[in-house]
């Protein structure tokens, strides 16, 4: 993961960081598949911006499990596997995470 914090005296300081899936990338709602950018209105959604890092650790680790659907999919093939095919989300996701650490150059068993 990258979180990327708004520096002193930006604007948004008050805001979540921006959290990125960095490697490999996933298959998910809440996941921009080209970026690997998770939502950030799905963070808010789960998430204020006074909350610790632990604790924002846990929501991402929350929303990767069990997806925001309060919020526009930023990938709607996974939404739409998601609760419509189980099995098929499961076999795409091991798939893509597979295809992009072999891609990295990442060894995964």
């Amino acid at each position: 993961l990258r979180l990327q914090f708004s520096g002193p005296g930006a604007e948004g300081a008050e805001s979540l960081p921006a959290v990125s899936v960095l490697t490999p990338a996933c298959y998910h709602p809440n996941v921009d598949a080209q970026c690997g950018t998770l939502c950030a209105r799905a963070l808010r959604q789960r998430c204020a911006p006074v909350e610790s890092v632990s604790r924002l650790l846990h929501v991402v680790l929350e929303l990767l499990q069990a997806p925001c659907f309060a919020v526009a999919p930023l990938n709607k093939a996974a939404a739409a596997d998601w609760y419509g095919s189980p099995e098929e989300l499961l076999q795409k996701a091991q798939g893509y995470t597979y295809l992009q650490a072999k891609m990295q150059g990442l060894g995964l068993h």
